[in-house]
């Protein structure tokens, strides 16, 4: 092919570029769009919440300005997340009673017999479980750790199972450890999806908002601010007790509520006080250790963790 026959191709390619942008930002197209995005339900998405092909093609098409083609993108994905909302809030049609059951403490004794011990336990109380659930006409949800899930059609089915299930875990005992069962039973119209049932939403903080009757209700954004850290976040950060950070503002109010009752840096007070919070990341040492060293008074280098190396928590990943 010859180079003028590139460039005569070349210059089409622009020359069609520029009619599709000029035609994406024609106002009446951009109004049209916008006036139809306003009659979907929900917020304005954020362009980046968009998928990446549709970013790419409004990137590609309009980078700048109104664009007919960004409004018709926002609101498939507005009505996306209508459509995902209402389906997460949609109430099921049968009418079931949930049994939850788990073993009272049986993570600390794992933690010390190991997992041989530990998976016999599991097995064994498994097998109870599957015992009392199925004579009570139940069927098992699923498995989580120590803890199970099962439903039934009827809330007494439901009581029995558990007190079927619990005489029989009683007479297990593995390496000397004898297991006890918590049990909780819920009754509503969950919605079943596949092999699972999923309840309906509910805004808790209100409810626990009306708890306080008059009394302080305190956020972990109340506790200091990004100028004016409180002792117990700079520990954190300086113990780099925080990773994926999913239970951090529980554990930070857990901590300041110890500290503000007195709490001291004893080790085994720590966890009573945070007793309920669970972390999946950091293994529970560093954030003793930042309470402790919070409950001591101690004083904070905030450019640098407890071992000496500059934390990406406050530096944004300094060297």
């Amino acid at each position: 092919m010859s180079p003028r026959r590139k460039k005569v191709e070349s210059g089409n390619g622009e020359g069609l570029r520029d009619v599709v942008r000029r035609t994406d930002a024609n106002p009446q197209l951009v109004a049209t769009a916008r006036f139809l995005r306003s009659l979907i339900p929900g917020g304005e998405p954020e362009t980046s919440e968009m998928p990446e092909p549709m970013q790419r093609l409004v990137a590609e098409v309009q980078p700048q300005g109104d664009s007919a083609v960004r409004e018709i993108g926002k609101g498939a994905l507005q009505a996306w997340q209508a459509l995902s909302e209402a389906q997460r809030r949609r109430r099921g049609n049968a009418d079931v009673a949930i049994l939850f059951t788990d073993l009272v403490g049986f993570s600390d004794w794992a933690l010390d017999a190991g997992d041989e011990a530990a998976l016999e336990v599991l097995r064994q109380v498994g097998d109870a479980e599957q015992k009392a659930i199925s004579s009570n006409k139940g069927a098992v949800v699923k498995r989580l750790g120590d803890g199970a899930m099962a439903v039934f059609s009827d809330s007494q089915q439901a009581v029995s199972a558990a007190l079927d299930a619990q005489r029989g875990i009683s007479k297990i005992e593995v390496d000397g450890y004898q297991p006890s069962q918590r049990a909780g039973v819920h009754r509503g119209t969950p919605r079943k999806v596949k092999g699972d049932f999923l309840g309906v939403d509910v805004n808790i903080a209100a409810r626990v908002g009306d708890c306080a009757d008059g009394g302080e209700v305190l956020t972990v954004e109340g506790i200091g601010t990004p100028e004016d850290l409180a002792p117990i976040q700079q520990a954190f950060i300086h113990y780099y007790a925080a990773q994926c950070g999913f239970c951090t503002s529980g554990m930070m109010l857990a901590a300041q509520a110890y500290l503000d009752r007195g709490g001291s840096d004893d080790h085994e007070e720590i966890q009573e006080a945070l007793g309920g919070h669970v972390c999946r990341c950091t293994g529970y040492s560093k954030i003793i250790d930042a309470v402790a060293a919070a409950a001591r008074g101690d004083s904070f280098d905030l450019t640098t963790t407890a071992v000496g190396k500059y934390t990406t928590m406050t530096t944004g990943g300094a060297e």
